[in-house]
């Protein structure tokens, strides 16, 4: 390992699996409430306060698969510090996968979309990205003791 001034260098270190502990719950919580979210008939999103913008406004509903997702790859990341992050992309990417094909074959008066999946791959990517960055010192920065 090399040391940085003042101790060891950080990025040399595995990461610690306590702390990530902490953080499984929360991203097992989320795959579960993705999978109820993604369950709801039309018909009960019509009746959701709001529900009518979200069932007809595309923007709307690309801008929540990418925000859904992106929270998904953020506890991810959080969760499971020593999988790479294409590892927890590809994972979350499957999972979208799998959720839009349940829609499209058992959710009545849903659909499964292409441009769904897109839109949860680009969150999925964006929230792990951004997990992975927020855990980083800036190179040449040193260690508070």
């Amino acid at each position: 390992m090399k040391e940085a001034a003042g101790g060891f260098d950080s990025h040399a270190l595995p990461p610690n699996p306590r702390p990530a502990a902490r953080w499984r719950p929360a991203a097992f919580g989320w795959w579960l409430a993705l999978l109820a979210l993604h369950s709801i008939p039309r018909s009960g999103l019509l009746s959701l306060p709001g529900g009518e913008e979200l069932v007809n406004s595309t923007v709307y509903d690309k801008f929540a698969h990418a925000a859904m997702f992106g929270v998904l790859g953020l506890l991810n990341a959080r969760a499971f510090p020593g999988v790479g992050a294409a590892g927890l992309v590809a994972a979350g990417v499957a999972y979208g996968g799998a959720l839009e094909v349940l829609q499209g074959l058992a959710v009545r008066g849903r659909s499964g979309s292409l441009e769904d999946l897109a839109c949860d791959a680009a969150g999925v990517t964006l929230g792990v990205l951004l997990a992975r960055r927020g855990g980083r010192r800036p190179e040449g920065s040193v260690q508070s003791k």
